[in-house]
């Protein structure tokens, strides 16, 4: 018998061996194939919103670049599609068309697909990730986050992306990515450069095309209106349109002086758009129409019914004339309206002006004659000036509001250059009584001068019309019981022109009998 047989049994078998501890495993740092999912995902809905901003935004070519944009419900709409877009396919299979082709997709943190309610909650917390721009938010999080490389909705759902199990003919994934990014490029540069379905206006030397089935309606200028021509289209709803119209200016604009006239027009676009209810929300920004320099303004305004109403300004200009192309749009048609804008100002073309002209003409009637520059249009002239009957008036102008009127009055007596100096306070009377008509002030003057031998005063003061401010010269000369006035007017950037003609017109004037 062995020393072995005789050991007592313990009844218990040989001890077993501890195992060593096995640490947890280390999660994969899927940073880089997570980014990659994410660019792709980008790269489609980016397809598919250029494809619906050529249906129904606005879409322009020009040497500038590419430009494509939704506004309004339009916009809306692509934002719900593309959270949809997450959601459905989270939802469903647990992957993107991203994370499909690179081997991803969302579980939870028991390696289980998530529930709807998950994915849901991780789809609506996009919108914060995506804060400031471009998933800034959420790629901080994610480096917050160590290896596991969750965005805040995932905190939130509780989830996590972990790599897929290979799935056959995973590349098939692509062909509708090709599509859509190849239809995203074709459309919109097919439907921004097609002549197709588009008519043309030509007229007054411009032309432009607008879209097919638009009404077209021709307004012609009145001796009170301040545009040349004028002329607006729409698809039949009252309050979308376009409007074309063109002005002439005091003094020519191009780029040299784009910027003095982007100052001048600024707080005038400004007043308009609050006069009616709206805001300006962009501009002045410089842009190029048809080859000429052009401001554009962009804003709302408000209708008497409460309707909002959203408008584009442009102005271009052309020597002394300005083109004004007036873009408005309900909400319902904005995009409708905005593409046909950006249609009339791509396709924008105007001849050259003619020169303004030059040299001087001579006005005689009412036994006076005087000269005065070519370049002012004769008028007629209906505002009260002087101190008593109205005989007779003339107005010649550059503008609206650079110009001169000149008349005659009626006076119960007669005034010499003996009787001036009593004469004097009738006469500054008349002329505060006339300046505070319009708003202004005299800021100088009676000072007495003689005008074509006759004994006259002279008065100067200012005045602001819609925010500008307009210098004004006031004579009145005496020749027995006949009071003749000049009223001069212009702004600071008709200063120059304005102040010659005036002078000519004093200095040539002359009385051949008493009216």
């Amino acid at each position: 018998m062995s020393d072995q047989d005789m050991l007592p049994d313990s009844g218990e078998g040989p001890a077993p061996i501890a195992p060593a501890e096995i640490p947890p495993p280390v999660p994969e740092d899927l940073l880089g194939l997570r980014i990659g999912a994410a660019l792709i995902d980008l790269a489609l809905l980016g397809g598919l919103f250029t494809i619906l901003s050529a249906a129904v935004g606005q879409t322009t070519v020009s040497g500038e670049g590419f430009n494509v944009s939704l506004s309004g419900l339009w916009l809306v709409v692509f934002v719900a599609a593309a959270l949809g877009y997450y959601f459905v396919l989270e939802a469903w299979a647990g992957q993107t068309l991203g994370k499909l082709l690179l081997g991803l997709r969302v579980l939870r943190a028991d390696g289980t697909p998530p529930s709807v309610g998950a994915v849901a909650l991780r789809t609506l917390l996009r919108v914060v990730d995506w804060l400031p721009v471009l998933y800034l938010v959420g790629f901080i999080t994610m480096l917050a986050t160590g290896a596991r490389r969750q965005r805040i909705g995932d905190l939130a759902a509780r989830t996590a992306l972990a790599r897929a199990l290979p799935v056959r003919h995973r590349g098939l994934a692509l062909v509708p990515l090709v599509i859509v990014v190849l239809a995203a490029i074709a459309l919109p540069v097919y439907r921004a450069t097609s002549a197709r379905g588009a008519q043309t206006y030509r007229g007054h030397g411009v032309s432009f095309d607008y879209p097919a089935g638009w009404q077209k309606e021709d307004l012609p200028a009145s001796a009170a209106s301040s545009w040349l021509w004028r002329t607006t289209f729409g698809p039949g709803t009252e309050a979308d349109l376009i409007a074309v119209e063109a002005h002439r200016l005091r003094i020519p604009i191009g780029a040299g002086n784009l910027a003095e006239a982007s100052s001048q027009l600024q707080p005038m676009v400004r007043r308009s758009f609050a006069q009616e209810g709206g805001t300006m929300q962009a501009g002045p920004q410089q842009i190029t129409v048809g080859r000429l320099p052009a401001l554009r303004f962009q804003g709302t305004r408000t209708r008497q019914d409460g309707t909002i109403i959203g408008n584009t300004l442009l102005f271009a200009f052309n020597g002394t004339t300005e083109y004004a192309i007036n873009c408005q749009h309900t909400r319902a048609h904005a995009g409708e309206v905005e593409q046909a804008c950006g249609q009339v100002m791509r396709t924008f073309k105007a001849n050259r002006p003619p020169p303004p002209p030059t040299g001087t003409r001579s006005y005689r009637a009412h036994g006076v004659s005087f000269t005065y520059p070519a370049a002012l249009r004769e008028g007629t002239l209906t505002d009260t000036v002087g101190n008593g009957p109205r005989l007779w008036a003339a107005s010649f102008a550059l503008d609206t509001q650079d110009w001169i009127g000149i008349g005659a009055d009626r006076l119960s007596a007669p005034v010499t250059a003996a009787r001036l100096p009593g004469f004097t306070p009738a006469a500054g009377k008349a002329a505060r009584r006339f300046f505070g008509q319009v708003g202004g002030v005299v800021q100088a003057g009676p000072q007495q001068i003689t005008v074509g031998g006759l004994p006259a005063l002279q008065f100067r003061g200012a005045m602001t019309n819609h925010g500008i401010t307009i210098k004004v010269t006031l004579v009145f000369a005496f020749d027995g019981t006949t009071q003749y006035f000049l009223y001069c007017a212009h702004t600071r950037a008709g200063a120059g022109p304005m102040e010659r003609a005036c002078g000519q017109v004093m200095r040539t004037f002359k009385v051949s009998k008493a009216t």
